[in-house]
């Protein structure tokens, strides 16, 4: 086999260990620390054992928070969907965000469309005024006067 050539010994790679310490170092011991003597917890009534089951003539009921009705609802009743009614729900769901994101591309595009207008604008403005700079000094050259 050829990489039995090419590989290298584990131990060629590693660094030898460095010697180990004659001496060893003792610790200090451990001063303890004196506290304080806790204070005194008030003794509490014991509480009666409670029964493990119900009796037998009582019957287990779940508990039913009640919330508080808002709006003209006479009675609550839970009210079932068919499977059509909900996917049509979703699509009309589906197409409103489609709709809202259209919307948001469509605004983000007449937003880029006015920075255009407005540098364009500007550009042109610049123009006028240099225009009207040149014919300022032009008609005072042919006036007879000197440049302003």
């Amino acid at each position: 086999m050829l990489w039995g050539i090419f590989k290298k010994k584990q131990e060629d790679l590693l660094p030898p260990l460095p010697p180990a310490p004659e001496e060893r170092t003792t610790i200090p011991p451990i001063k303890p620390i004196e506290l304080p003597e806790p204070p005194e917890l008030p003794e509490f009534p014991t509480l009666p054992e409670l029964p493990l089951s119900l009796p037998e003539n009582i019957e287990a009921q779940p508990i039913i928070e009640e919330q508080p009705v808002t709006g003209n609802i006479k009675e609550s009743r839970q009210s079932f969907v068919s499977m059509n009614e909900y996917q049509e729900v979703t699509n009309q769901a589906n197409a409103i965000k489609d709709r809202l994101q259209e919307a948001e591309h469509l605004v983000k595009e007449l937003a880029e469309i006015r920075t255009e207008e407005e540098k364009a604008f500007e550009k042109w403005r610049t123009l006028l005024e240099n225009l009207e700079k040149k014919l300022t000094y032009v008609d005072t050259l042919i006036a007879g006067g000197e440049p302003a």
